[in-house]
């Protein structure tokens, strides 16, 4: 049984290890490029590894990229939507971001109401506590220059 568990833990280090060394054509894929295991084919022909591409050593001329309207996106840095847009997943739905231009905030709210109308009543309560907080301490400084004006 012990020979049986290290062997396992063996075989998941080395797969996780082989997996880590695997480079990640997200630069590539992202900008709709060809790409087979280890290399980038740029639109002139030319080909880059995976790996000098995302670092942005090689294709120079292919690294300043927005993603345009309603293409998938990835929040983390150098995905960037274009000008105006930001990656948006209405609430409700599952999957990757998309850019987008920021909805209204009618439709922000109506979505949240219309898939998850739970956090949409905790929002409400915590606004009425706010509101309550407010309006009590104003009640109270009131009340209080009421009493010092008595006093007086």
């Amino acid at each position: 049984m012990k020979k049986i568990f290290l062997f396992l833990i063996i075989f998941l280090f080395f797969i996780s290890t082989i997996f880590a060394a695997l480079p990640y054509p997200g630069r590539c894929f992202q900008r709709g490029f060809e790409m087979n295991g280890t290399h980038c084919f740029l639109p002139d022909g030319s080909s880059c590894k995976i790996v000098d591409f995302e670092e942005q050593t090689c294709g120079e001329e292919y690294q300043n990229f927005c993603i345009e309207e309603g293409k998938l996106a990835w929040k983390a840095k150098g995905y960037p939507c274009c000008e105006e847009m930001i990656p948006y997943l209405p609430r409700g739905y599952d999957g990757q971001t998309s850019c987008h231009n920021l909805p209204p905030l009618y439709e922000r709210i109506t979505s949240s109401l219309k898939y998850d109308p739970f956090w949409w009543f905790v929002e409400m309560i915590a606004l009425i506590f706010a509101i309550s907080v407010i309006v009590i301490t104003i009640k109270l400084a009131i009340e209080k220059s009421r009493n010092n004006q008595l006093k007086k």
